[in-house]
C-alpha cells in the first residue's frame, strides 16, 4: 500500500528545499552587491588618494604650495639673519648714493642663499671663482686715461655683480655665504692656478707627530713575544671562534695590563716613542687581529676541548662512533655538574657550621651571609 501521507510530506520538504535554496541564493547576491559596491568605494578613495598626492606633488613642483611645513631651528635662524641684514644694509654707495642691498627683495636673497648653502665646498668654489674670472681685470698695465701715463699695475682689481647689477664685495660675500678670507684666498688661487678645485696645503703630506716604522715595530715585536709565552693555539675548530690561527691569551690579562707591561718595556729603549693606550688597541687590532684575549666562558678544561674536537671531526663517522663521542661527552658533563653539586653542598654546610658558631658564642659576630668562607 502507498503511504500517500509519507508521499505528501515529502513533497513538501522538497518544496522547502528549494525555498531555502532560493533564498540562499538571493542573499549571496546581495553579498556580493556589497562587496562590489565596497571595492568601488575603495577604488574611488584610492583615485582620490592618488589625486591629492598628484596635486601636492604638481604644487610643490611649481612652487605654488599651500602646505604647511614646521620650520626648523636653522631655517628661523636664516631668516633672522636676512631680516638683520637687510634692517642694517650692506653699507656701499654704489648706486647713486645708495645701498645695493635695496636692490634685491628677500625672497631672491633667501632663494640665492639657500642655493649656496646646498652646494658643497668645492662646488661653491667653482661657482665663486666663475664670478672672479668674469669680472677681475688681470691686465699688466693700467687703462689709458686723458692727462695720465700708462702704468704697470701694481695688483688686480675685482668688480662684483649679481645678474646685471653691480654690487659691493659685503653684499657678494653675504648673497654667497662666505667670508673675507675664503674669498681672498680663492681670487689668489685663480692667480696661481685658473680656474681649478683648491687643494689644501696639507693634502698628500705626513703628519708631524705621525709614529716612525721603529716604533710600530717594537710594537708588534712585543705582542708576538708576549703571545708566544703566553697564548694557547686552538687544538681544531672551536665553537665561537670563526678562525683556527688564533691565539688565545688568557682571560685573567686585560689589554691594560699587557698596555702597562709595553709601556715599561718601551721606556728603556730610548729611540722608540711610547705608544698612547688608544694608539695602542688600533694598532693591536689592526696588524694583529689573530691575538685575542679569551671570554670567561671560552675557559674550557681540557678534556672538554677534547670532547668537542672528537665530536667535530665525527662529523663524517658513522652513526654509532658519532653517538659514542656525545655519549663520552655527556658523561663528562654530568660527572662536572655532580662535582659542583657536591661542592656547593659542602660551602652550604661549612657556612651553616660557621654560623652557628658563631651565634653561639654572644661576643662574636656571624660574618655575612654572602661572605666566602
Amino acid at each position: 500500500m502507498i503511504d500517500y501521507h509519507s508521499k505528501s510530506f515529502s513533497v513538501q520538504d522538497h518544496d522547502t528545499v528549494i525555498s531555502s535554496d532560493q533564498q540562499q541564493s538571493e542573499n549571496d547576491a546581495i553579498l556580493m552587491d556589497e562587496d562590489e559596491s565596497s571595492n568601488q568605494q575603495d577604488e574611488d578613495d584610492g583615485l582620490e588618494n592618488s589625486d591629492i598626492v598628484d596635486e601636492i606633488v604638481s604644487s610643490v613642483v611649481h612652487g605654488n604650495t599651500d602646505i604647511e611645513i614646521e620650520p626648523t631651528l636653522s631655517d628661523i635662524s636664516e631668516v633672522n639673519v636676512v631680516k638683520e641684514f637687510i634692517k642694517k644694509g650692506c653699507g656701499c654707495r654704489i648706486d647713486n648714493g645708495g645701498q645695493c642691498s635695496l636692490k634685491f627683495s628677500f625672497e631672491h636673497i633667501m632663494d640665492v642663499r639657500s642655493q649656496c648653502l646646498s652646494l658643497s665646498h668645492d662646488e661653491l668654489d667653482l661657482v665663486i671663482l666663475g664670478q672672479i674670472m668674469s669680472n677681475t681685470n688681470l691686465s699688466t698695465a693700467t687703462a689709458p686715461n686723458p692727462g695720465h701715463a700708462n702704468k704697470q699695475r701694481q695688483k688686480s682689481y675685482s668688480k662684483y655683480s649679481h645678474g646685471s647689477e653691480q654690487i659691493c664685495s659685503r653684499m657678494f660675500l653675504f648673497l654667497h655665504t662666505i667670508g673675507k678670507f675664503r674669498l681672498n684666498s680663492l681670487v689668489a688661487s685663480f692667480k696661481l692656478n685658473g680656474l681649478t678645485v683648491r687643494i689644501h696645503g696639507n693634502s698628500n703630506r705626513k703628519p708631524h707627530n705621525a709614529l716612525s716604522l721603529s716604533s710600530l715595530e717594537y710594537c708588534v715585536k712585543f705582542l708576538l713575544n708576549y703571545a708566544d709565552l703566553n697564548a694557547v693555539l686552538l687544538p681544531g675548530r672551536i665553537p665561537g671562534y670563526s678562525k683556527m690561527d688564533i691565539k688565545l691569551l688568557p682571560s685573567s690579562v686585560s689589554k691594560h695590563g699587557i698596555w702597562q707591561l709595553y709601556k715599561n718595556a718601551a721606556a728603556s729603549s730610548e729611540p722608540v716613542r711610547t705608544l698612547a693606550y688608544s694608539t695602542f688597541n688600533k694598532t693591536w687590532k689592526s696588524l694583529l687581529p689573530s691575538i685575542i684575549i679569551m671570554k670567561p666562558m671560552s675557559d674550557l678544561c681540557w678534556t672538554c676541548q677534547q670532547n668537542s674536537t672528537a665530536i667535530l671531526r665525527a662529523a663524517n663517522q658513522p652513526d654509532i662512533e658519532k653517538s659514542a663521542q656525545i655519549k663520552v661527552a655527556q658523561d663528562h658533563l654530568l660527572l662536572v655538574q655532580l662535582e659542583r653539586s657536591y661542592y656547593k653542598a659542602t660551602c652550604d654546610s661549612c657556612r651553616l657550621q660557621i654560623t652557628n658558631h658563631f651565634s653561639s658564642n654572644s661576643c662574636f659576630d656571624p660574618p655575612p651571609p654572602h661572605c666566602n668562607t
